[in-house]
């Protein structure tokens, strides 16, 4: 196979049910050396893998990779591969092995904007509206607490009195029938 340099472009994968795959942006220069690239701008946290290519065979030729025009890697397989792109990954790459240089492609990183938690209302009370709901509060729930205490040592009393008044008419009838 061999490419020309009206051959550059965007090349995506499509399949019968409408799926697309990746897009690769693909330049063909006039020279022999093309580095395979994203066309799109890719979402940080992505794993982006550039390959450089001689004439566009797979051939697994050292390659050296540049961003920016200085050197960050050499892969002997021609394939770098950056497992979480941010956004300092943006930029010019270029790629050269043993065949030449291929042209700059550029590389953008979007980075999706979080979308913020809402906030959790703060109730703004001053302090002394704090005491005054404390102090005319406070004697309510006091008030009813204590009738209720009384409530039921009241039905306490009630309940041991009849018992009490049970087991003394038993104890007539018995001492009474001697």
């Amino acid at each position: 196979m061999s490419l020309i340099t009206s051959d550059s472009g965007v090349y995506w994968c499509e399949s019968g049910s409408g799926e697309h795959s990746n897009a690769v942006n693909i330049t063909v220069p006039a020279g022999a050396v093309i580095l395979e690239s994203p066309a799109l701008p890719v979402t940080g946290g992505d794993s982006v893998t550039l390959r450089c290519r001689y004439q566009g065979t797979s051939s697994n030729l050292t390659a050296d990779f540049y961003k920016d025009g200085s050197l960050i890697r050499t892969e002997t397989t021609g394939e770098m591969t950056i497992p979480a792109v941010s956004k300092s990954d943006e930029g010019l790459y270029k790629c050269t092995n043993s065949e030449g240089e291929s042209p700059e492609s550029r590389m953008t990183v979007t980075v999706p904007t979080p979308i913020p938690s809402p906030a959790v209302p703060v109730l703004s009370m001053s302090l002394p509206r704090l005491l005054c709901s404390l102090l005319v509060g406070s004697p309510y729930l006091l008030v009813t607490i204590i009738l209720l205490v009384k409530y039921c040592r009241s039905r306490a009393q009630v309940t041991l009195f009849i018992r009490t008044s049970w087991w003394v008419e038993k104890d007539a009838l018995f001492s009474s029938g001697e």
